[in-house]
């Protein structure tokens, strides 16, 4: 396999997910009908990203690689016997591997918000943390996807929960900002009542309750729903490095060298289908 080909692997690994982890998306109360869409068009749109990012420019002699992979496979494993035990032995590599590089990542994702905060803190801003300065900085990206102007800085908080998180909190939270658009349509719908924001919360006046995370559009919640819909958080890096390294020990170097490139790749399929999804013409919308 050449570097394009792993890099495109890699990249398509963080441009989707899985069918459990979807189904945990989907518990947590995103769109269903644009979840499965959105895997669906996310892997052809990972798949050209990556060869834009990394033309392929080797020579790869498949016919030789597949005789010298059937080679090594009849040597390690004569029987089934053989077989089962060592792919319980590479199981239990993988299974190591990807869970400590995941806790090393969370471990200095969560300080360094720590250190932010505490910074935040000292400069009287309260509540100064990752996906706080993503909503800012991914103002821009948010806007060009096609997300409304007022929903924009929410818009990038989630997409920078996603990234720094993972996506199951990040769609946990639009779930929660789905049902408040639900609850805030009924409360206009059945009294006409007054509301207004109190901060990044929403409060009706007449029923004296408080929505809290707010709401936001509808084609705003769509844009997120496939701009979040892959596995491309930062501790997806540390699980990418565990699990092709174990694999493929031999090429641990390349692995790390290649997976920056790959989770860039995977984040900007995302962010492209999110943009699909937020074009005017598309009749969802």
């Amino acid at each position: 396999m050449s570097q394009s080909e792993l890099a495109a692997l890699m990249t398509c690994g963080f441009a989707s997910v899985s069918g459990d982890v979807m189904a945990i998306f989907i518990a947590s109360g995103a769109p269903t009908n644009h979840l499965l869409t959105a895997a669906i068009i996310s892997a052809p749109a990972a798949l050209a990203i990556s060869k834009i990012l990394m033309p392929e420019t080797e020579q790869v002699d498949l016919v030789a690689q597949a005789s010298i992979a059937t080679a090594e496979f009849r040597e390690k494993s004569r029987n089934a016997l053989g077989a089962a035990a060592d792919g319980a032995l590479v199981a239990v590599a993988l299974v190591v591997s990807t869970m400590t590089n995941m806790l090393a990542f969370v471990s200095i994702l969560s300080l360094i918000d720590a250190i932010i905060l505490w910074f935040g803190n000292r400069a009287g801003v309260q509540g100064l943390t990752f996906d706080v300065i993503c909503g800012y900085v991914l103002f821009p990206l948010t806007f060009a996807m096609g997300a409304p102007y007022e929903d924009c800085s929410r818009v990038g908080s989630l997409i920078g929960i996603k990234m720094f998180a993972t996506p199951v909190v990040g769609y946990a939270r639009l779930g929660k900002i789905i049902d408040n658009r639900m609850i805030l349509e009924d409360y206009i719908r059945s009294t006409n009542g007054t509301w207004h924001w109190e901060g990044p919360d929403v409060f009706l006046d007449d029923s004296n309750t408080t929505l809290v995370d707010g709401v936001m559009s509808e084609r705003a919640e769509i844009i997120v729903t496939y701009a979040m819909c892959s596995f491309s958080a930062f501790i997806a890096i540390g699980i990418c490095i565990g699990a092709m390294t174990s694999i493929c020990p031999a090429r641990k170097n390349e692995v790390t060298k290649l997976v920056g490139l790959a989770f860039f790749g995977g984040n900007v399929a995302s962010f492209a289908t999110g943009a699909v999804a937020g074009d005017e013409k598309i009749y969802w919308l």
